[in-house]
């Protein structure tokens, strides 16, 4: 069994496809999509013309037989993540005129007015990212695993406290083994090879290849989207127990 697992797409639609083409002669058997189709920032994204969150949308879909949505998936929709570790933020957070969002937040919560587009996202595409689950436990060959956009406590990547729940993540060790998960894989973090968190030393290990266990562990997966990292995606053969970076 080899699961191909891509993330962070932001609505580049060329690269997606480019993944796709790159996991279907990797023979594949199955694709799952952890996150951010949609989502286009204009300070860190160059693909203005080629962009088209519907199309990428309709090839998830798909393609794709497990998705979770991430935190740019989330502001699309206009949807406040169930796993929300800000206390503050209320239910009609979207209704609120963008200042008063701002004070309140306090730079705790991405606001994405500041620069991100319009995702012109139709009613069909809406509907099937409004469904899409926070994250997914999956098994294969009586091994567990976790897909999320990033780490518990904040498993969609909805506050901006990035670099703090990779340093302290603890918490999301506790929710792995509260959900009797052997590993879990994340997006979010566009890192250029596999990232490894190690629960006993806090210590953030790369690497391209990983011959991985049963053992608690954290993998984020570099993201589709081309970008200051190296676009790519991860495989995870479940035989070999191997995982292995893919670039495009």
């Amino acid at each position: 069994m080899k699961l191909a697992v891509i993330s962070d797409i932001h609505e580049d639609l060329p690269y997606l496809e480019c993944a796709l083409r790159k996991i279907e002669k990797l023979q594949c058997n199955e694709i799952a999509c952890v996150g951010d189709i949609v989502g286009f920032s204009v300070p860190h994204y160059k693909h203005y013309e080629q962009r088209n969150a519907n199309a990428c949308v309709e090839l998830i879909a798909k393609y794709c037989r497990y998705a979770i949505a991430g935190n740019h998936d989330h502001y699309a929709v206009k949807k406040i993540p169930i796993h929300n570790p800000i206390s503050e933020i209320p239910f009609y957070w979207y209704q609120l005129p963008y200042p008063e969002r701002k004070q309140i937040s306090q730079g705790k919560v991405w606001l994405y007015e500041e620069n991100e587009l319009s995702a012109l996202l139709s009613i069909s595409a809406t509907e099937w990212l409004l469904q899409l689950p926070e994250y997914l436990i999956l098994e294969f060959s009586s091994i567990k695993l976790l897909l999320s956009h990033f780490i518990f406590p904040d498993i969609t990547g909805f506050t901006t406290k990035y670099m703090h729940y990779i340093q302290q993540n603890q918490e999301h060790f506790n929710f792995i083994r509260n959900k009797q998960v052997h590993f879990s894989i994340f997006g979010h973090v566009h890192t250029p090879k596999i990232l490894i968190l190690n629960e006993q030393n806090n210590k953030i290990k790369l690497s391209k290849k990983l011959k991985f266990t049963t053992h608690t562990t954290a993998i984020g997966i570099p993201a589709v989207v081309r970008n200051i990292t190296r676009s790519g995606f991860i495989t995870v053969d479940f035989n070999k127990m191997i995982m292995e970076t893919h670039y495009l």
